[in-house]
């Protein structure tokens, strides 16, 4: 079962005072790029202020029986600052345990389906994991580019 979390969800509390959703979501968040440590913070309050604004989505994949959070994945519409088409690009993708293909094949389709009713052209994601590639080749989803970075 896929649940798309409201902005309120993220921003609750537990009796302790720890906001539970959100908490999950950074540990996704944080397993999900290789970022320098220093920019983590960064990263987490931007997609913070983007997922209770409405501007990011966030979906869990949950367990059926148990309702256990299996999978996340958060993504936001863009712009293509020249032709103006809108993008629904899939920032982070987490398996919290060992997942088959049908768990990131439920999270691709619910996110298609969400960028169709928002007009959106196309779908897009990087991912520098070799499961997430080879995910791509079974889907048919093509490979457009490679980014490569030398640090100075």
């Amino acid at each position: 079962m896929i649940i798309r979390l409201t902005p309120q969800q993220i921003s609750t509390r537990d009796l302790q005072g720890t906001y539970t959703y959100w908490e999950i979501i950074k540990y996704g968040m944080a397993n999900t790029h290789i970022k320098d440590e220093k920019d983590i913070h960064y990263y987490n309050i931007q997609t913070l202020y983007e997922l209770l604004s409405g501007k990011a989505q966030c979906y869990f994949m949950l367990d059926k029986e148990t309702r256990a959070i299996k999978a996340l994945m958060i993504n936001r519409i863009l712009s293509n600052k020249i032709t103006g088409d809108l993008i629904l690009y899939g920032e982070y993708l987490y398996a919290f345990e060992k997942s088959n293909i049908d768990v990131y094949k439920k999270l691709v389709e619910t996110s298609l389906a969400f960028a169709k009713n928002n007009n959106c052209k196309a779908f897009e994601f990087d991912s520098a994991n070799s499961k997430i590639w080879d995910m791509a080749s079974n889907f048919n989803i093509a490979e457009t580019f490679r980014n490569y970075i030398i640090k100075l």
